[in-house]
């Protein structure tokens, strides 16, 4: 990056490319911040979420968002993750419309259901992760994030449940 930055200024630009540049080398140089306060937040707000909508699991969920994944000789907190996540759903104008938790023993999964207010495309996200209570650590196993076609929503509706789905 050091090279990168010495090429640079020894180009010549004028006024505007400059600017231009310096703001394009920015976010590649920085990592994104998010304070500890405002992570906190967001952190209690995805727990809320899922307890809410799996109350009976609240336990489990509690147990196994904090657990941590590891990242070469150190890790970081689960749900701090899911903090950031919120974030950038935040920054970037989606919203966490529906979850669901899913706890087996030796894993569990997340299901979120995302929508974009900028253009009302709504995506699924599915993470899937393998439980070590001895270590107190998960391991991201599967991960499925797709787009979902809310016209085709009701054809399958009608299929699998008669056009109507319980709360």
């Amino acid at each position: 990056m050091i090279s990168v930055y010495l090429e640079f200024m020894d180009m010549n630009f004028s006024g505007i490319y400059s600017i231009i540049m310096i703001l394009l080398l920015i976010p590649v140089t920085l990592p994104a911040k998010i304070a500890e306060k405002e992570l906190e937040r967001h952190n209690e707000l995805f727990m809320e979420t899922l307890i809410r909508e799996t109350p009976h699991l609240r336990k489990e969920i509690t147990t196994c968002l904090n657990t941590s994944l590891p990242d070469r000789h150190s890790g970081s907190r689960l749900l701090d993750r899911f903090g950031i996540f919120m974030n950038d759903c935040q920054t970037d104008n989606m919203a966490v419309t529906k979850t669901r938790f899913f706890y087996w023993g030796t894993g569990f999964a997340l299901f979120i259901v995302l929508a974009d207010s900028s253009d009302g495309q709504v995506y699924t996200l599915y993470l899937e992760y393998l439980l070590d209570r001895e270590e107190k650590s998960s391991l991201l196993r599967e991960l499925y994030f797709s787009p979902v076609f809310t016209e085709k929503v009701a054809a399958m509706k009608l299929l699998f449940g008669n056009g109507e789905i319980q709360p």
